[in-house]
């Protein structure tokens, strides 16, 4: 909750100076003292991360006719990704779905 100046209606400050607490306008200079102030935080939210396994994620890839160039297979996945400056072309890397052997074009 925030308090404003009932003047100039500028954000009150909170001045702790020699054991009591008070409001203070940085304004006008208006003033109000305060008992004590409690703050409490609740966190509600409970954070679940879902963990991807790698199999799932390969089952959901783009899949191609692409020969491996290790074990002769000719059904890999594929992504692309940026990996130099904008203006270049993206790279696309592949992978096995037999021997998991990774490449790039």
């Amino acid at each position: 909750m925030y308090q404003f100046c009932p003047f100039c209606r500028t954000l009150l400050l909170i001045n702790r100076m020699n054991g009591t607490t008070s409001f203070c306008c940085r304004t006008c200079s208006y003033s109000e003292s305060v008992g004590r102030i409690h703050e409490r935080i609740v966190f509600d939210k409970e954070i679940k991360e879902r963990i991807v396994w790698k199999e799932d994620v390969m089952r959901s890839m783009a899949k191609c006719e692409k020969i491996c160039e290790k074990c002769g297979y000719n059904t890999a996945t594929f992504y692309e990704m940026q990996t130099r400056s904008a203006d270049e072309p993206m790279t696309i890397f592949y992978q096995c779905l037999q021997c998991k052997n990774t490449w790039k074009e």
